[in-house]
C-alpha cells in the first residue's frame, strides 16, 4: 500500500520543502487518521446503542475498512492541495476554478471509497443479518456522507498548506539570515580590502619623496638627517605591518603613526615646518578607525603645505563633545578651490570609511580662513 505512493510522496516534500520522508508521513497520517476514527466510532457506537439498542459486528468492520480507506489515499489529497493551491493571488476567478476541481476530485475520491467498502462490507453483511444490501446503498452513502466528506477533505487540504507555507517561511527566514550573515562578512571584508588598498594608496608617493629626499642628504653628507629619516620611516613602516588586519586603534596608537610620518616630513621641509598637537587628555584612549587621520594629514602637505614657500603650519587637535569626539587637522596652505571632493582620493576614501562604520553618525568636513589654509574636521560618536 505504501510502496505505490512512495515517489509521489518524496516528490511533493521536496517541492514544498517540509522536512518528512514517506515513512514518516504515514506514521503521522496514522495517527490523524486514527484520531478521527476513535471520536467517531465513539459516536456511532452511542447512536445505535440509543437507537437500536444494539450494534452489528458488521458495522465495526465498516468503519474499520472506511478509515483505513482515508488513510491509504491521503497521498492523493495532498497532491491535489499541491497541484490545485486555495489562494486569492491569482484572482477570484482562479480560486473559484480550483475549488470547483477540488469538488470534483472529493466527489471521485469519495465514490470511489465507497464502492470499496461496499465490497468489502455487502458479504458480512448479508451473512450477519440475513438481508441484502442492493448497490443502491452506495448512492445512499455517497450523498448522505457528502458534507462530512468535504469538510474533512478541505481540512486536509487547508492543513496541508498552512503547514507549507510555515515551512516556506521558515526556510525564507533561514535564508534571509544566510544572506545577512554573508553580507555582513563580505562587508567586513570590504572593509579590511578598503583599509589595506589605504595603506597601498598612501605609500607610493609617500615612499617616493622620502627616498629622494634620504638620496639628498646622503649625497649632501647630512648623514644625521639621513639615519633620522630611516629610522622615522622604519617605525612607520613596522606599524603598517604589526597592524595589518586592525581595524580600530586607540587615538594614541593612531598619533604615534601620524608622530613618526611628522618626522620624516619636518626632514624634509628642515626649518620650514612647525606642527603643534593639541590633544585633550580625555580623547587619548578614546577608539578610532585606524589610519583615519593620515590621508587628512597628507593631503594637507600634498595640497597644501607643498604649494607654499612661507613657513609651513600644521595643526592637530581633539576635543570631546558630547558623545561625539571631534579631530582636527589645519594648515596655512592656499585652501582647497572646488568641492571637497576634488582634495585628494584619500579624502574621498576617507569619507566612504566613515560612512560605511558609523552611517551618518560620523561626518567630515572642512573649512576655509580668509587668509588661506584649510581645516578638515571628523567627528565619530565614541564608544
Amino acid at each position: 500500500m505504501i510502496d505505490p505512493f512512495y515517489r509521489l510522496l518524496q516528490r511533493l516534500f521536496q517541492q514544498s520543502g517540509i522536512p518528512l520522508t514517506p515513512k514518516t508521513f504515514w506514521r503521522y497520517s496514522a495517527w490523524f487518521w486514527g484520531g478521527f476514527a476513535v471520536i467517531s466510532y465513539v459516536h456511532y457506537t452511542i447512536w445505535e446503542l440509543l437507537t437500536q439498542g444494539s450494534m452489528y459486528y458488521t458495522e465495526t468492520w465498516h468503519w474499520l475498512v472506511k478509515w483505513i480507506l482515508w488513510w491509504a489515499t491521503s497521498p492523493v489529497i495532498l497532491w491535489a492541495a499541491n497541484r490545485y493551491p486555495i489562494s486569492t493571488d491569482q484572482g477570484w476567478f482562479v480560486l473559484i476554478r480550483r475549488i470547483g476541481t477540488h469538488l470534483l476530485i472529493l466527489s471521485l475520491l469519495s465514490l470511489g471509497m465507497i464502492c470499496l467498502e461496499y465490497l468489502a462490507v455487502w458479504r458480512f453483511y448479508e451473512l450477519e443479518t440475513r438481508k441484502a444490501m442492493p448497490p443502491d446503498q452506495i448512492i445512499i452513502w455517497f450523498f448522505s456522507r457528502y458534507s462530512l466528506v468535504i469538510a474533512i477533505y478541505m481540512l486536509v487540504v487547508v492543513g496541508y498548506q498552512i503547514i507549507v507555507a510555515s515551512y516556506r517561511y521558515q526556510a525564507l527566514q533561514k535564508q534571509a539570515l544566510q544572506i545577512e550573515m554573508t553580507v555582513e562578512q563580505l562587508q567586513a571584508q570590504l572593509d579590511q580590502a578598503q583599509l589595506q588598498a589605504l595603506k597601498m594608496q598612501l605609500n607610493p608617493h609617500f615612499l617616493f619623496n622620502t627616498h629622494h629626499t634620504i638620496i639628498g642628504l646622503i649625497v649632501q653628507h647630512e648623514n644625521k638627517k639621513a639615519i633620522a629619516m630611516l629610522t622615522a620611516l622604519s617605525s612607520l613602516l613596522r606599524s603598517i605591518v604589526d597592524h595589518t588586519d586592525v581595524q580600530f586603534v586607540t587615538l594614541t596608537e593612531e598619533m604615534e603613526f601620524i608622530k613618526s610620518y611628522l618626522r620624516i616630513q619636518q626632514i624634509r621641509f628642515q626649518d620650514r615646518l612647525d606642527v603643534a598637537i593639541d590633544l585633550m587628555p580625555e580623547t587619548l584612549d578614546c577608539t578610532v578607525p585606524q589610519y583615519i587621520l593620515q590621508p587628512l594629514v597628507e593631503n594637507a602637505f600634498v595640497h597644501g603645505l607643498e604649494k607654499i614657500a612661507s613657513q609651513a603650519q600644521l595643526v592637530i587637535s581633539a576635543s570631546r563633545d558630547d558623545d561625539q569626539l571631534i579631530m582636527k587637522v589645519q594648515d596655512n596652505g592656499p585652501g582647497i578651490k572646488g568641492e571637497i571632493s576634488r582634495s585628494g582620493v584619500g579624502i574621498q576614501n576617507t569619507q566612504r570609511r566613515l560612512a560605511q562604520l558609523y552611517g551618518e553618525a560620523a561626518e567630515l568636513n572642512y573649512c576655509q580662513t580668509l587668509g588661506g589654509g584649510t581645516t578638515f574636521i571628523v567627528s565619530i560618536p565614541l564608544n
